[in-house]
């Protein structure tokens, strides 16, 4: 089931730039849900056509946490809207990439040794296309 912005907003609104009336309303909209079963949030990016991608500083940090059964958990944060959020590590597979994270946003991920690779030390950066470079994985502790 759906629900349309404009009914929970006085007036018409077109909140993700799609008909194009005048500038777009903002860089980034994000939309969270809170139901029985859970949450749930998307983040949407507003481009215009022609603009290069804005890169700049998002405020992208992530710390790894020990290995734990043969596995790593990784929490990655950033102060400004994330856009494809990616890790760099030999060796090692995250159970998710490519995702965004709203401005403020947190994720915890898990990474695996990837099967069959030579067994390599824990070292990782983690970037995002709109970021202005990759940052290092801190580890914990």
């Amino acid at each position: 089931q759906g629900w349309a912005v404009n009914d929970w907003l006085d007036g018409f609104t077109d909140a993700s730039w799609a008909y194009r009336f005048g500038p777009p309303p903002a860089d980034v909209v994000v939309a969270r849900w809170q139901g029985p079963q859970g949450a749930a949030e998307r983040v949407h990016f507003i481009d215009v056509e022609g603009q290069p991608l804005q890169r700049r500083d998002i405020g992208l940090s992530a710390e790894a946490g020990p290995v734990v059964e043969d596995a790593i958990e990784v929490t990655v944060r950033c102060r400004a809207a994330a856009r494809f959020v990616h890790f760099e590590v030999d060796g090692w597979q995250a159970d998710d990439e490519g995702f965004h994270l709203a401005p403020g946003g947190e994720r915890r991920l898990r990474f695996t040794p990837v099967v069959g690779a030579p067994r390599r030390p824990w070292r990782a950066t983690v970037s995002a296309i709109n970021a202005l470079v990759p940052v290092t994985v801190l580890q914990a502790g």
